[in-house]
């Protein structure tokens, strides 16, 4: 009986298939993830832009007032827009702030925070609260 002691090319080239067709399978895997990752970072960027502004409204660090599409101070790609309505049976605002990646029609990445807040010149704090238990004025 004669012992068979290597692969026939047809082996060979069926092997080489299986291995090709593997690495085309994976190197559509590692792009697709890279993209999906690439977007989370936008949307994450978005996210905290967004809630940066919000945050400088509620302090009174920006004019509490309705803004079109501007660019953001620390990036010319990403663009806010700002709208501010008044909620006149509560007295509060109702501030929604939009940040883009873009200023075209249709940006890469969008993100809307809406949240209700008082003015910051109508806000008081503590030490108004002291001056009028005193008898002062605020």
């Amino acid at each position: 009986m004669n012992a068979r002691k290597g692969l026939t090319l047809f082996e060979v080239v069926i092997a080489l298939a299986i291995f090709l067709m593997s690495m085309a399978a994976i190197f559509q895997l590692i792009e697709y993830n890279t993209r999906s990752a690439f977007e989370v970072e936008q949307l994450t960027q978005a996210s905290l832009h967004c809630q940066s502004k919000l945050a400088e409204l509620a302090s009174g660090a920006v004019p509490f007032e309705s803004a079109g599409l501007t660019p953001l101070d620390d990036s010319a790609e990403w663009f806010c827009q700002v709208d501010v309505s008044e909620d006149v049976a509560l007295g509060l605002h109702f501030v929604e702030v939009t940040v883009q990646h873009g200023d075209g029609d249709n940006p890469e990445v969008k993100v809307t925070l809406r949240q209700k807040m008082i003015e910051p010149a109508m806000r008081g704090s503590t030490h108004d609260a002291s001056a009028l238990a005193a008898g002062g004025a605020p």
